[in-house]
C-alpha cells in the first residue's frame, strides 16, 4: 500500500507543478497533505490513526469516527469532481483563431 501512496504523491506533485488555476491548486494540495499524513501514520504506527471519535449522545449508537488525512482526501476530490462537471460550463475557447 505504501509504494501504491507513494506513486500517488508523486503523480499528483506532477499535476500540481503544471495547473494553474487556484481551485485545482487547492484541492490537489488537500489530497497531498492527507496521503502524505496518513503515509506519516503508516510509517510511524503502523495503521492510520483516527483524529476524532464522536458520539452524538446515548440515543445514537453510531460512532462517528474522522481522520483528518481522509476527510482533506474526500473533499478535495469533491472539489475536483465538482469543478470538472460544472467548471466546464464557465470555460471559454481560447483556442488561437486560424
Amino acid at each position: 500500500m505504501i509504494p501504491v501512496t507513494v506513486a500517488v504523491i508523486v503523480a499528483l506533485l506532477n499535476w500540481l507543478a503544471r495547473s494553474t488555476r487556484l481551485l485545482i491548486c487547492c484541492a490537489i494540495g488537500g489530497i497531498l497533505g492527507g496521503a502524505t499524513g496518513n503515509l506519516i501514520d503508516r510509517f510511524q504506527y503502523g495503521r492510520v490513526i483516527d483524529f476524532l471519535h464522536l458520539h452524538l449522545g446515548a440515543a445514537d449508537p453510531f460512532p462517528y469516527i474522522f481522520n483528518l488525512g481522509d476527510s482533506a482526501i474526500s473533499i478535495s476530490v469533491g472539489v475536483l469532481l465538482i469543478d470538472q462537471v460544472f467548471g466546464s460550463f464557465t470555460r471559454t475557447n481560447t483556442a488561437p483563431r486560424a
